[in-house]
């Protein structure tokens, strides 16, 4: 399924073309009014991909993106559009690759520091990190991200922590998370919003005309709370 929100980011994300899109997206990502990066200089992660809009937007942009999700998403769905989208990530001449990749949430839960695991049985450091290594052609890459998305991510309350799991692991100090929500249970969004700032998070909601889409960047406010690594460009 295509969601809203899927497409709020991806059109967030493109260059602005004409008025009526600049108004209906005030701030876009790769734009030089909004201040935004370069979009071939970037490595970037999406999380929770599904269909992949998002990660297909940034490869026709001209990034290098991993897209992720469990499994049986990436095998049946993500896996399967990111062939039917070749083409017009290639044709776009920017350059971009679409790696896709599965990442489980419940890997990322795992913290050997605390829980005595070693690097060998790490999920995230096997399942995850390790094919990243080679799908990027590097051996020095440590599965930090400077440029992170997502859209829907967070459906109910008990879906927060396990996000900002993830994001323990694969944000950079220094990184920016960007992801569209739909507002489905005000309750939920005030706890999410709450829950990321507790986990040493600054949140920044971005204006939209939809009153139940918002758009959220969401940098590192207190560095001890992410685990070392400074990201890759």
């Amino acid at each position: 399924r295509l969601w809203e929100s899927a497409i709020l980011l991806s059109r967030f994300l493109e260059p602005v073309r004409g008025d009526e899109e600049e108004n209906y997206y005030p701030l876009h990502y790769f734009s030089g009014g909004s201040g935004g990066p370069n979009a071939s200089r970037i490595v970037a992660l999406e999380l929770g991909s599904g269909v992949g809009l998002v990660s297909m937007t940034l490869g026709v942009l001209g990034c290098e993106v991993v897209a992720t999700d469990i499994s049986e998403t990436v095998d049946q769905i993500t896996l399967r559009n990111r062939e039917e989208n070749l083409e017009a990530i290639s044709s776009s001449g920017n350059n971009g690759k679409v790696h896709v990749m599965p990442l489980d949430w419940t890997w990322c839960s795992t913290n050997s520091s605390k829980n005595g695991s070693t690097k060998g049985d790490d999920p995230f450091e096997k399942q995850f990190l390790q094919p990243l290594g080679k799908a990027l052609n590097s051996t020095s890459f440590d599965g930090k991200f400077k440029h992170v998305f997502g859209s829907d991510l967070i459906f109910h309350s008990s879906s927060i922590q396990p996000l900002i799991e993830v994001l323990r692991r694969v944000l950079a100090k220094d990184g920016e998370f960007i992801m569209s929500h739909k507002d489905r249970n005000a309750k939920v969004k005030t706890s999410m919003i709450s829950g990321f700032k507790a986990a040493g998070f600054a949140v920044a909601e971005m204006p939209t005309r939809h009153s139940a889409l918002s758009i959220f960047r969401m940098t590192w406010n207190d560095s001890e709370a992410v685990e070392g690594g400074s990201g890759k460009e």
